[in-house]
Formats: structure tokens, sequence, C-alpha cells
């Protein structure tokens, strides 16, 4: 049985047999998400409704507005499974709309916002790879997509390789789950540039990083910036490749930094590193 839950312009269809709510409507405003029950059984979740961004594949960008303006929602009474198609709009903080269609670069005031902020992880139990980055750039926080800024060759890299079957635009980030791969990074913190960064952040970053490998345990967690290996795992002289280090039953694998900015390798270059990854994978 479906129900359909209006919101705005758009709808959420729900595929469920029972939404115990103590109300039969549910008003959704631009900013507020007043609901009547203080526990919405949604099956699948991880947790609290904070983390339905990680919960739900295959979206074409990040879901506005269900990061930050729910809060006190449990879903610790699972009671049916949901296939949710959303877009929400919410005048969050240092985010602009970012879909498919979003194509507007983000202003200076927008990017000079971002210095500081954050992004969720495209992460699941069990990937065959995780992908790390060193940091968010100011780009790729305003936009809230990894590797979000023009020019950045991680996309088309991971194509090239044999990650994805067809090259993926930003904004279908989470779509990476549906072939086995996520992405984090090093240090959660957007900036300028990732020379920002001090060795305590990176430091501190890796023991938080190798905390969540050993939660959501990756086959590989493959970490595209050797610098930031070195300095926050205090291996001065690893090469890129395969590692000797593991945490717990992950292996490390270290790649060259996509960004376009890296000129030590040309675009094959990065392909044919990422593809003895993704051999190695299988």
């Amino acid at each position: 049985m479906a129900f359909q839950i209006p919101f705005m312009a758009f709808q959420i269809p729900l595929m469920a047999s029972q939404i115990p709510l103590m109300a039969s409507q549910i008003p959704l405003m631009a900013s507020q998400i007043p609901l009547m029950a203080s526990q919405v059984p949604i099956h699948g979740l991880p947790g609290p409704i904070h983390g339905l961004a990680e919960a739900i594949h295959g979206l074409p960008g990040p879901i506005h507005g269900l990061l930050e303006p729910i809060h006190g929602l449990s879903v610790s009474d699972l009671g049916f499974s949901v296939q949710v198609l959303v877009l929400v709009e919410h005048p969050v903080r240092n985010r602009i709309p970012c879909g498919r269609m979003a194509t507007r670069r983000p202003t200076k005031e927008e990017l000079a916002a971002a210095a500081g902020t954050t992004l969720p992880d495209v992460i699941a139990r069990d990937l065959d790879v995780l992908f790390c980055g060193i940091n968010p750039g100011l780009y790729t926080a305003a936009v809230q997509q990894h590797f979000g800024r023009p020019g950045n060759r991680f996309w088309p890299t991971i194509h090239k390789a044999g990650f994805t079957p067809r090259l993926f635009h930003p904004s279908e980030q989470r779509s990476l789950l549906r072939h086995g791969c996520g992405i984090t990074n090093v240090v959660a913190r957007a900036t300028v540039a990732a020379a920002e960064l001090t060795s305590a952040e990176l430091v501190e970053g890796a023991r938080i990083l190798e905390a969540k490998v050993r939660r959501y345990r990756p086959r590989v967690l493959a970490i595209v910036g050797i610098g930031a290996y070195r300095a926050g795992f205090g291996r001065p002289n690893a090469k890129t490749g395969l590692q000797e280090e593991t945490i717990g039953e992950t292996r490390i694998w270290i790649l060259p930094n996509p960004s376009g900015l890296n000129a030590n390798y040309r675009p094959e270059d990065l392909a044919a590193l990422y593809r003895e990854l993704r051999v190695w994978v299988g």
C-alpha cells in the first residue's frame, strides 16, 4: 500500500503498511518539520533521522534540510521499508541547492562562509573501497559534493579506472554506494588549501579515520594524498600503492591526489594507478 505525503511542490512516496503518527497530517514547511510523534519507524535507518542522508542510496545529491533541522526523532522501533525520493529545501547555513541541474557556482560570500564547515561522508558498511580525501575545499563544502570543484579529476579518474559504469557528476556521489565505493576525508573541516591543516589536525584526523574504518570495515581504505598519510599516520617513507599496514582487516592503498593542481600526474597516469586498485579489488 502506498502513501503520499505532499511537501510543497514535491511528493515523498512511502511504501508502507502503516505510519503510526499522532496526527493525520504532517505539515511540512520550508523551515520546520513539526511532527506530532517522537518516533518515526522507518526500517533500515542506522539511527537518528539525522543519519537519513547516509541511509538513502542513489539520490542525485545531498538531502538538504534533513541533516540539521530535525531533532529528537528516534527510529528505534523499526516497522516498515521505505523507498524515498526526496528533494527538501531548508535554509541551512553554508549550503546551497546542489542537485544535478543546480550548476551555478557558489558566490564569493558562500565560499567564504564555507570555511570550517563539513559535509557528510558517503559511506556504508562493508564497501569494497572507501576513498579518503585530505579535507574538503571551500567549493566542495559550499556545494556539499565531494570533489565537487570543476577541474578536480577524481570523478573522471575513477570512471576511467573502472569503478563506475559512466562518468558521474559530483551531485551523484551517493550512487557510488551501489558500486561498492564511498568517500570520506582525513580531516573534516573545509579550508582554502590542504596546506592550512596543522600536523596535529592530520594526526587527530587519522585517529578518527581509523575508528571509522574499524566501524564500517571496507576492504580497502584508499587515501588520495600521500602527504596526508605520511603526516597523519606517521609513515614518512610511505610510497603509493598497497601498504603493509592495515586497520583491522582493511588494507590501505595510497593514491595520488586527483586535484587539478597536482601537475605531477597526467590524467592517463592517474587512471592507470587507480585502475591498479580496481583490478586488485576484483
